[in-house]
């Protein structure tokens, strides 16, 4: 009898043990269902912002004119700071981003060609991968461009659009005090892929 006992009282407890994990896992799974809607969304917003960034403000956008040193730095200190609205707060972080985003700005952009419109749009979520308080998302996506171009022989100033869709796009999450901040954004920023910054050297926090 008192075999079983301790055998019933093993059982009683291994029991219980798997009754509390099962309500844990039930309770992070249920956590994150809610966490990725607002992770979705904040995904957007940072896209949104980019996206924003991505084309220079019409009073720049000038055909055969190259824009001043001075211009050039006043909008990167614009978008360092729309950056960092979304972000986590480090500045080394927002650094990155702001170059990488400024660099793929200016490899599109030129004297005889100019960007008018960037639009991104998430076609599908292809996974979340949760580690601690961070979460990258992968996802497909469509980008739209239009831009504006003086015609090689004639001079006269043309419009042209296109869209390409991105096979690798991904952004870094961290909850922060309950909330979400962007951490690092990889996004393709043209339809060969090559960003005008080697990504795989960016140190994530």
């Amino acid at each position: 009898m008192r075999i079983l006992k301790k055998i019933n009282k093993g059982a009683i407890l291994t029991i219980i043990v798997l009754v509390a994990l099962v309500i844990y896992l039930v309770g992070v799974e249920n956590q994150r269902k809610e966490d990725k809607v607002i992770i979705k969304q904040k995904c957007e917003e940072i896209i949104g912002v980019i996206d924003d960034c991505m084309v220079y403000p019409e009073d720049m956008q000038k055909l055969g004119e190259e824009i001043s040193k001075e211009d050039q730095a006043k909008y990167e200190e614009q978008v360092k700071e729309k950056l960092a609205e979304k972000m986590i707060d480090n500045e080394e972080a927002v650094e990155i981003q702001s170059k990488m985003l400024i660099s793929n700005l200016n490899y599109q952009n030129n004297e005889n060609e100019i960007r008018t419109k960037y639009k991104r749009n998430i076609d599908k979520i292809t996974g979340y991968l949760f580690e601690g308080d961070q979460v990258t998302v992968t996802f497909l996506s469509t980008v739209q461009v239009e831009k504006k171009y003086k015609d090689a022989l004639t001079g006269e100033e043309q419009t042209s659009s296109q869209s390409f869709s991105t096979s690798s796009d991904e952004i870094v999450l961290q909850k922060i005090d309950g909330n979400w901040k962007i951490v690092y954004t990889n996004l393709q920023y043209n339809e060969y892929g090559n960003n005008a910054i080697d990504t795989d050297s960016v140190v994530m926090y």
